[in-house]
């Protein structure tokens, strides 16, 4: 039997949302297993205090031999993965780093062309001489 496990984290003030567990293959992981993202407080819990992600004794009650990824997802969008490798009892534990995407430039202001003044009238082209712009009331 496996006891709970933790994997040190660097939280800096952000907050866990949810984890999902998936098998090498593609299959989900652990339990619910129709589903890849696992129970909150059930299989997985942040310790904010201590720096780390705890999983439960009931998310290795349910998970078979081999490679699982976890996709830790946190509130500031930001996801962490991490790996895990099970053989019987043994654990071993890899994290690595996902490059956070970068933000899409916002396209350049098109400005508008500046009206230039008539070189015969000094009046802009959309007037013509003679006449005035006048308010309606």
């Amino acid at each position: 039997m496996i006891d709970d496990f933790l994997i040190p984290t660097d939280f800096n003030g952000d907050r866990l949302a949810t984890m999902e567990a998936i098998y090498e293959d593609g299959t989900n992981a652990g339990p619910h297993d129709w589903t890849s993202f696992k129970e909150f407080g059930y299989t997985f819990m942040p310790l904010y205090d201590s720096n780390h992600i705890k999983l439960t004794d009931r998310f290795f009650n349910e998970i078979r031999d081999g490679e699982i990824l976890l996709k830790m997802h946190f509130w500031s969008g930001n996801i962490v993965e991490y790996k895990l490798k099970k053989e019987g009892i043994n654990i071993l534990g890899e994290s690595y780093i996902v490059e956070e995407p970068e933000p899409e430039p916002e396209p350049e202001p098109k400005l508008e062309p500046e009206s230039k003044p008539d070189s015969d009238t000094g009046l802009a082209p959309e007037l013509e001489p003679g006449k005035m712009e006048t308010s309606k009331k």
